[in-house]
């Protein structure tokens, strides 16, 4: 290789490693950050260099700031590698300086870190107001107000106003009379609030028994929910027995009619013999106690029928038997 050749690669060499050594900051390999980016609504008074922010410390600065749309994209450098940003990392502009300075503020949150070339959507990113600029609108609008319509319209309104002093009048007397019923009756008023602290205080005596009323309620309604099929059921059941009831009625009446008609003259006949049947009742109780001692005196029976041959006794036996 001749040495103009030689020289000329060397120099080329020296360029290329000066010009890697001044950019190395920006190499993904070799530069001492990471490369991220975040998009916002607005640039909100952010400028390139910037600091970039976590919980207040420098670990960053903003390297470019271009439009995207609708949307302002930020392009920053991170550092410090011992920050860790998760996946749900926020970014936000925020105000450093009361002249309106302005730098990116970085929340760090969600697990895993962002990779080099790792995007914040909008939905995660804030622009702060930037009072410097609503100050400057603020005196803008200021300027174009027309100071004589104001003063008209200022003017109008003092005229209305005066011209309804009877109604503002009695507005004011009707607020004044409210306070002062008010006021006469604060004795009433304070025994009312007085009776309300006692009610209150009985009410938090009987708190466990409340409680328990209603505990026990709940345990009824509980029981009667789960017995309701079983009442329904009992119900429809009824209702049914009565339909039933109500046709055999119905189909049976020519038979039933009768049949209550006599069991009306036997009962009837019943109550008109009452004495006679307690008589008869008592009569065969004091013959079945004799009757009981006769048959457990022996292996036997002696007895004797009183009258048993009398003419009176066996005639209707006599008639019975002839006929």
């Amino acid at each position: 290789m001749s040495r103009d050749r030689l020289g000329l690669v060397g120099t080329v060499a020296v360029v290329v490693v000066m010009v890697i050594a001044m950019q190395s900051g920006r190499l993904p390999l070799t530069g001492d950050g990471r490369n991220l980016s975040a998009y916002f609504t607005e640039a909100g008074g952010l400028r390139v260099g910037a600091p970039v922010l976590v919980s207040g410390a420098k670990v960053g600065k903003v390297e470019s700031i271009s439009i995207d749309g609708d949307r302002v994209r930020v392009g920053f450098t991170v550092t410090n590698r011992q920050v860790e940003l998760g996946y749900a990392t926020r970014a936000a502009i925020t105000t450093l300086t009361l002249l309106g300075k302005a730098g990116l503020e970085l929340e760090p949150a969600g697990n895993g870190d962002l990779r080099p070339g790792a995007e914040i959507p909008v939905s995660r990113t804030s622009s702060p107001y930037d009072i410097t600029g609503a100050l400057g609108d603020l005196t803008t609008r200021a300027a174009a107000i027309d100071v004589d319509q104001l003063s008209k319209a200022l003017s109008s309104v003092s005229g209305t106003l005066a011209t309804t002093p009877a109604d503002l009048d009695r507005a004011l007397q009707g607020i004044t009379a409210v306070a002062r019923s008010v006021s006469d009756n604060g004795e009433t008023l304070e025994t009312v609030l007085e009776r309300t602290r006692d009610l209150t205080g009985v009410l938090q005596s009987r708190n466990a028994r409340i409680a328990t009323l209603l505990t026990s309620g709940a345990d009824l309604l509980a029981e009667l929910t789960a017995r309701q099929q079983a009442v329904v059921d009992l119900l429809a059941g009824t209702t049914r027995l009565t339909a039933q009831l109500r046709r055999l009625i119905q189909e049976n009446r020519s038979e039933l009619k009768p049949a209550l008609s006599k069991l009306n003259r036997v009962t009837a006949l019943l109550n008109r013999n009452k004495e006679n049947l307690q008589k008869t009742i008592e009569g065969a109780r004091d013959y079945a106690v004799g009757f009981g001692e006769i048959v457990s005196s022996g292996p036997f029976i002696d007895t004797y029928v009183h009258n048993l041959t009398s003419p009176g006794t066996l005639a209707p036996v006599l008639s019975g038997i002839l006929q």
